[in-house]
């Protein structure tokens, strides 16, 4: 399924039923990133619930939601500020910024609790590709924002590898009849909500 779900924790049986790109890119330089885990609360809708946390978030970037072999619902919400955020309050970690935003958003949905949050620098999130056997010489060049894009992509059932490869070509199916968006990750996002990669 991917690094995501290797990464934060998710019972086996776990489904995602959705996911979603706010379209922004981090700024240039350091880039603190959050990639948090939020139980909803039973019979909460997971779309209504992800489009409630992201509108309260000023530093979110995209996510998924799905639910557990039980139907509990389930939200992961990623986040991406510039570093000197944190230092223009004087935070003692540049994650700050991010953390607080999700525990205020948490007050605000009292069935809805924290799992569990990953925290990097952008330049980090080099280490993950590597980790998942992506030629160096793929990646160089992509910003946070890229990379981010494509640990979302791999969630869809495609693997970072060839997600990376058809960068390149602007197409992640070569050999595969579809629309294809021109945009890798726009092609496998718009791929995934036909069902077609489902496993």
């Amino acid at each position: 399924m991917g690094y995501l779900f290797d990464a934060l924790p998710f019972e086996a049986g776990s489904r995602m039923t959705g996911i979603w790109d706010a379209s922004v890119d981090p700024p240039m330089g350091e880039v603190a990133v959050s990639i948090t885990k939020v139980a909803l609360g039973a019979g909460q809708d997971g779309v209504v619930e992800s489009s409630f946390l992201a509108a309260h978030l000023p530093y979110h970037f995209g996510g998924f939601h799905g639910v557990g072999p039980d139907g509990q619902p389930w939200a992961v919400v990623v986040q991406a500020a510039p570093s000197l955020v944190a230092d223009l309050v004087q935070a003692a970690s540049a994650f700050w910024p991010l953390l607080e935003g999700v525990d205020r958003v948490m007050n605000l949905n009292p069935e809805a609790c924290i799992e569990e949050s990953l925290e990097f620098l952008g330049n980090h999130l080099l280490d993950i590709y590597e980790l998942q056997e992506v030629s160096p010489e793929l990646v160089a060049g992509w910003s946070v924002g890229d990379l981010l894009r494509g640990l979302l992509a791999e969630c869809c059932n495609v693997p970072l590898e060839q997600i990376a490869a058809g960068r390149l070509t602007q197409c992640a199916f070569p050999a595969r009849a579809h629309d294809c968006e021109h945009d890798v990750f726009r092609d496998v996002f718009a791929l995934w909500t036909t069902m077609a990669l489902n496993p």
